[in-house]
């Protein structure tokens, strides 16, 4: 009963019903779907709080360590307890969620239905958004998105649409990037020859989600999905090679086939052209993200040891803390909590970001063996999907929503459900991680600061 309504949980928060159909937005959803979620949970719950070596997880300390840095540095900031209540109440939700999906997420049966689930979520949004685009349906909560573009050759400005979708992650670059982390768990569902012929139905989300990152026009998206192509290239080429111990290991598998597929439709979004491409350091996009950078960078420079208060209300592009103009947020998810946290807050992130990496990384080929045939062949897709995201942190502010959270909550459940031989040396907060984790921040943000200075500015 406990994951069936978690399942309900995902899809009342990846549909949105009430931004699709307006008269639903008096009807609380969510919190009906959360607080039975919590009624149907309450052992796994006490198991995760009591039993399981979960809580002790890096990325799982680090994000409860946000949690109160935001409570700290909004009831500071703000200076109305209240309304500080009220912004900190939406990361509960997050951590809810979190939280609730280490505690029921606990077999690979689960996790991959919890992602089909958030798949089909997508799907129904994605054809949405697409539809509104071509102007087929009328969402009124979905505002169309335009962007001149300058011509490189004369004085005459292009205007292109940008796809949105509704949702948390409803800007162009957010949904590229989440559909690019998607695409890569789809990619893990085609692959799985158990299901015989209908494992086919999977190119039918892969191939709608590749179509609206190419109508997003993000150039963000389209890198991020690259570098998880190439990481998904080397892991799996590293696994389908790496020595087995018949006696332990399933057989491996060529990854050829997931390789040429998976180059086939990036190299379609390549060939594409127009803005996706257009990547360099003199774009109007590119200084805009420099200048933001300098100016996120001062507020960190004043506010070093709690921040400026992060935004966590209702969502929007610009507007911040009580009292400061209004600018677009940091765009660079790895700088915002440095301002919005402070210093601890930055590292906190890093650190999250870091031990997901640490602790896929300990599955990877040479290292291990990974005794289930099927988490031994997500291993590689989760790593590229992971890499994905982290990459489109480089160019987005999201630290604080959910979708970001499913993405860091699968490596830890990928943890708590993967038996391997010889057994991995559990991820742990030790005084070096942490020295690793500062010298870390400082070279951060030594990099950001020399790039707001060396770039050109216009």
């Amino acid at each position: 009963m406990d994951y069936i309504a978690f399942l309900f949980v995902n899809a009342v928060i990846f549909l949105r019903p009430a931004e699709i159909v307006p008269e639903l937005e008096r009807v609380p959803f969510y919190y009906f779907a959360m607080l039975a979620c919590c009624a149907c949970s309450i052992v796994p719950l006490l198991n995760l709080v009591f039993s399981s070596p979960l809580k002790w997880h890096p990325t799982v300390l680090f994000s409860f360590a946000m949690f109160f840095l935001s409570a700290v540095s909004l009831t500071i900031n703000r200076g109305d307890l209240g309304a500080a209540f009220d912004e900190q109440f939406e990361f509960v939700k997050v951590i809810a969620y979190f939280v609730l999906f280490l505690a029921i997420i606990r077999t690979p049966e689960r996790l991959q239905g919890v992602i089909a689930c958030v798949v089909l979520c997508m799907m129904a949004t994605a054809t949405l958004g697409i539809l509104h685009f071509y102007e087929v349906i009328q969402l009124p909560n979905l505002k169309q998105m335009e962007e001149s573009l300058q011509q490189r050759y004369d004085l005459t400005e292009d205007t292109i649409r940008r796809l949105r979708f509704t949702g948390l992650m409803d800007g162009p670059n957010e949904v590229a990037v989440f559909l690019g982390v998607l695409t890569f768990l789809c990619g893990y569902q085609f692959n799985n020859k158990k299901m015989g012929l209908a494992r086919l139905l999977w190119l039918v989300p892969i191939g709608l989600f590749l179509f609206s990152v190419f109508l997003t026009r993000s150039r963000g998206g389209l890198l991020a999905l690259l570098a998880g192509f190439v990481v998904f290239a080397v892991y799996a080429s590293r696994q389908a090679n790496a020595p087995a111990l018949a006696a332990y290991a399933a057989p491996r598998k060529s990854p050829v086939m997931g390789i040429l597929f998976l180059v086939g439709v990036i190299a379609v979004l390549v060939l594409a052209g127009g803005r996706q491409t257009e990547i360099s350091t003199n774009t109007n996009t590119a200084q805009t993200r420099f200048g933001t950078w300098s100016d996120w960078l001062l507020d960190f420079r004043y506010n070093p040891i709690i921040g400026i208060g992060p935004r966590l209300g209702p969502r929007a592009d610009r507007g911040h803390a009580a009292g400061l103009e209004d600018r677009l947020l940091a765009h660079n998810s790895y700088l915002q909590p440095f301002a919005d946290l402070g210093f601890a807050g930055g590292l906190s992130f890093l650190g999250m970001v870091g031990f997901c990496f640490l602790t896929l990384n300990r599955y990877g080929p040479n290292k291990t063996i990974i005794l289930d045939a099927d988490l031994a062949r997500l291993h590689p897709y989760l790593m590229a999907a992971l890499v994905c995201c982290s990459v489109g942190f480089l160019t987005l502010s999201i630290n604080y929503l959910i979708p970001v959270f499913f993405v860091f909550a699968i490596p830890v459940a990928y943890y708590g459900m993967t038996p391997c031989f010889p057994p991995i040396k559990p991820p742990a907060l030790t005084l070096a991680a942490v020295a690793w984790l500062v010298v870390a921040s400082i070279g951060f943000l030594a990099m950001m600061y020399a790039v707001v200075r060396v770039m050109p500015q216009q």
